[in-house]
């Protein structure tokens, strides 16, 4: 929740300036740019997710000293 709240004190403070207002539609642009990237060329089993399987082994139990 934090990093939602900082994230969008960022964005007040960049809608705040007139010089850093340009970053928000540079931002927006980009963001839109990347999703319709994506609509576009991602298709298929890119957009389900990977079943992935734990094949890590178990690790060694050391006894507990006495």
């Amino acid at each position: 929740m934090a990093t939602i709240v900082f994230m969008a004190l960022v964005i007040v403070i960049l809608g705040a300036f007139e010089d850093t207002r340009v970053a928000l539609y540079v931002g927006a642009a980009w963001l839109g740019l990347l999703v319709i990237g994506y609509r576009l060329w991602v298709r298929g089993h890119g957009r389900v997710r990977a079943d992935l399987v734990d094949e890590t082994a178990q690790l060694p139990q050391v006894p507990a000293a006495r």
